[in-house]
Formats: structure tokens, sequence, C-alpha cells
């Protein structure tokens, strides 16, 4: 399905119950959930939205939550600037 006007923005607290949808559909959808603790990605959440080199952005159309990235800004050896590392991108299977 093509959705038109997608508004990307920044993850806030009060998107957790949302956000939590889409880390058990993440979580899903692993081939190895033995490692996975959804409780710890959620308690997690509230560690990342604090922390000033974490970024975690959602994707809304149709007023609706459809996905989210986690990447964190740092410094590499090799780069002049700041690099990006997505951890994890989130698009939901609907």
């Amino acid at each position: 399905m093509y959705m038109e006007n997608i508004i990307i923005r920044k993850a806030t607290f009060s998107d957790l119950p949302i956000v939590s949808e889409l880390i058990y559909e993440m979580a899903d959808s692993l081939a190895r959930k033995d490692n996975v603790d959804v409780n710890i990605a959620v308690k997690n959440y509230h560690n990342i939205l604090r922390d000033g080199n974490s970024h975690m952005l959602l994707a809304e159309a149709d007023n609706r939550i459809i996905g989210f990235v986690n990447f964190t800004i740092r410094q590499t050896l090799l780069h002049k600037g700041y690099s990006g590392l997505v951890d994890e991108l989130v698009v939901t299977n609907d």
C-alpha cells in the first residue's frame, strides 16, 4: 500500500504504548527470540529518549504510527565528522 503525507517526528514518552506494539511486532519477526526481552526494550526506550546521543524518530501516516528508527550519533576513528549507527528500524506489517 502506498502512503502519502508521511510525517517524521521525534518520539516522546507518551508514544510508548504505540511503540511497544511495534517492539512486540519486531520481536515476533526475529528468527531467534531466546535473547529478546521486550520488557527490557520498553525500559530502554526511556533511557534512549533521555540520552543526548541516541535518537528515536517515528513515522506517522493517517494519524497512525507506522514505524520507527532508533540510532546513535557518535565519533569514529575514520570519519572527520560524526557518524550515525542505526540500531533498530521497524515498519509495521500492516
